[in-house]
């Protein structure tokens, strides 16, 4: 139950896959307890859930972003000379 601190794509596409997947991860478990303690009544605060979705979200845009750009830089054509 956590405040879910704003970041924006800016500031994770200057980050590496591996520390995307590894925030993500944080994310996605964050969540869950989050969802946990919405179920289980523990907080009443049904905003809590929105914005860490809309971070995970983000993480995955940039991490797919990232990767279809790595896949363009190897099977770009070499300059011809």
């Amino acid at each position: 139950m956590s405040k879910v601190k704003a970041l924006n794509s800016k500031e994770l596409r200057g980050k590496k896959i591996v520390e995307l997947e590894r925030l993500l991860r944080e994310k996605l478990t964050q969540i869950k307890r989050d969802q946990m303690s919405l179920i289980t009544q523990k907080t009443k605060n049904t905003n809590i859930l929105k914005p860490t979705r809309q971070v995970i979200a983000r993480i995955k845009t940039v991490i797919a972003q990232k990767r279809e750009l790595a896949k363009l830089e190897v099977t770009a054509p070499e300059g011809k000379a």
